[in-house]
């Protein structure tokens, strides 16, 4: 085996952090080579706050992705897609992220994009069905696997059902009761610039980047 050599020297990049006047955090992180840039916005909600409607916070989110800002979810793929990326959106226990990779001159594109998911969704009705109904089989796969039920088993025990930490799964028919009406409520009350964080990271234009997180996030209400 040859000798492990000396590490090679790695710098931290420099961030630049600066906050809306709406409370919206910002952090630019220039880095790399590649003109490739990752766009980031992290919200503090998630499924601690589904109180008793177990994954209620995910329903707006799987709707997120079905239309925003007057696009269908094709339009928005198609415009992702052809910024050399793709939206990911996901929910965690504490937080909510939609994320987009693109190629580094469609950033304040990307920013604007990601600001119609966040702030303007349309909540299509034609699609809510199938978006629950998809949540439903979910959890019924999730169910019947040996994993899934020792996850829900252990936090249970751990946490109590009265927790959110112990509640990992709701039942079909809880899923099944949800309605159109809830996720909007939920979206309406729980979504605002209030402890909300983008981050962009990789290579993009620092003032143009500026420019257009302002114009596409800084009238949001907090």
């Amino acid at each position: 085996m040859p000798a492990v050599g000396a590490p090679r020297p790695f710098t931290l990049p420099a961030t630049e952090t600066y906050t809306l006047a709406n409370g919206l955090r910002v952090t630019l992180i220039p880095y790399g080579l590649t003109p490739k840039t990752v766009i980031s916005l992290r919200l503090p909600v998630g499924n601690i706050d589904d109180g008793a409607d177990v994954w209620l916070s995910d329903l707006p989110v799987d709707l997120m992705r079905e239309g925003a800002g007057g696009r269908s979810s094709a339009q928005m793929a198609e415009a992702a897609a052809a910024m050399g990326g793709g939206l990911g959106a996901g929910v965690g226990m504490h937080q909510t992220s939609f994320s987009l990779n693109v190629l580094s001159e469609h950033g304040p594109a990307a920013v604007a994009l990601l600001a119609d998911v966040a702030r303007r969704p349309d909540f299509p009705a034609a699609a809510f069905e199938r978006v629950r109904q998809n949540r439903v089989r979910s959890i019924a796969v999730a169910r019947s696997q040996a994993q899934g039920q020792a996850d829900a088993a252990l936090a249970a025990a751990l946490y109590g059902e009265n927790h959110a930490y112990g509640r990992v799964y709701p039942t079909a028919e809880q899923m099944s009761a949800y309605t159109l009406d809830q996720a909007r409520a939920f979206h309406a009350a729980r979504f605002g610039a209030r402890g909300a964080h983008v981050y962009v990271a990789g290579q993009f234009d620092a003032a143009a980047m500026r420019q257009a997180i302002e114009a596409a996030f800084g009238d949001w209400a907090a």
